[in-house]
């Protein structure tokens, strides 16, 4: 599945066909850029630098290239 579309887009189906409200969806889809997505709400702003911010810390740990300057590149 997680090659067909990406993993924030299947969360927010997964989050309405759940019967969450699409608020929720938002803040799930929103936190990836690769969705296209713009946050609605302060929860989604928030989460979506968050995720980015720990997956810098987690790649910085590692020595590998960073979201935040424009040097990682995206799994296609």
């Amino acid at each position: 599945m997680m090659k067909l579309m990406p993993h924030a887009t299947y969360g927010a189906m997964v989050a309405m066909a759940e019967g969450l409200p699409p608020r929720v969806a938002n803040i799930i889809l929103a936190h990836s850029r690769w969705t296209g997505a713009s946050p609605a709400s302060p929860e989604a702003v928030l989460l979506h630098y968050l995720d980015y911010g720990l997956a810098d810390v987690l790649r910085s740990s590692r020595g590998l290239p960073l979201i935040v300057t424009g040097d990682a590149k995206p799994k296609r």
